[in-house]
């Protein structure tokens, strides 16, 4: 996976999908068949470092390759080895293609858990994309109130026990993906309303951010092949839908 070495993943198909879709590919760490020290020797210095930083090795592994698959897939697009794909991080830390590159490559956005990775490609505009595993909350309401305005609050209060934690999952994944593709972190989710039963238009409901318009924005749950982790993504422009590719 070095410099001279080819893409470790196929093109697939997902180049031709992307002139008219939004594209998201679906990696599982424990089935790709590449070692976590490949994936990294694919990166740069400083996301190595990130990636060190953190304390677990399945951590490690999702990481580096929600990396190492964004510079394999960026380099498809770009005509470049992994390596060359001149990144460059925003002040809240998303990675993003240089302004020079961005010109002629897609927008894109990373996200994981567990065995889950998770990379969305955009030719329309900026995208956001999010997956969590589930974990019991028992203060759900109280965590609610302090990301959620008072109509999310609402939704997850007056879903029925069983339903509340998925409920608060669905709008927290539709909320983050959207705080990510505008990369103003998760400070910015009491400026984002979604819709939590919405499953299949768009979850958008209101974006009180100057510059942006919610007209814009299209939210929508990411139904993953063989997972039932809640999923969203948020983009931007046009395109005739999304389509989910398993690598």
């Amino acid at each position: 996976m070095g410099q001279g070495r080819p893409h470790p993943w196929p093109n697939a198909g997902w180049r031709e999908r992307a002139a008219d879709q939004v594209v998201v590919l679906l990696a599982r760490p424990s089935t790709v068949d590449i070692s976590t020290d490949d994936l990294l020797s694919v990166l740069s210095a400083d996301e190595q470092q990130r990636v060190a930083r953190l304390r677990r090795a399945e951590d490690r592994r999702r990481s580096a390759l929600g990396s190492a698959l964004s510079r394999s897939l960026l380099g498809q697009w770009l005509d470049l080895p992994p390596t060359a794909v001149p990144l460059a991080r925003t002040r809240e830390g998303k990675p993003i293609l240089t302004p020079a590159a961005a010109s002629s490559g897609p927008w894109f956005n990373v996200s994981h858990s567990e065995d889950v990775v998770l990379v969305a490609f955009s030719r329309f505009g900026r995208v956001g994309v999010d997956v969590e595993e589930p974990q019991p909350l028992d203060d759900l309401l109280s965590v609610a109130a302090t990301a959620f305005v008072a109509a999310e609050v609402e939704q997850v209060r007056a879903a029925t026990w069983e339903e509340q934690l998925d409920y608060f999952y669905r709008l927290w994944t539709s909320k983050e993906e959207i705080a990510k593709a505008l990369g103003i972190g998760l400070v910015g989710l009491d400026r984002i309303c979604c819709d939590g039963a919405e499953h299949e238009r768009n979850a958008l409901r209101s974006l009180t951010m100057e510059g942006e318009e919610a007209a814009a924005w299209c939210v929508r749950t990411l139904p993953l092949p063989g997972t039932p982790f809640p999923a969203a993504i948020a983009f931007e422009g046009g395109g005739s839908g999304v389509v989910v590719v398993s690598l």
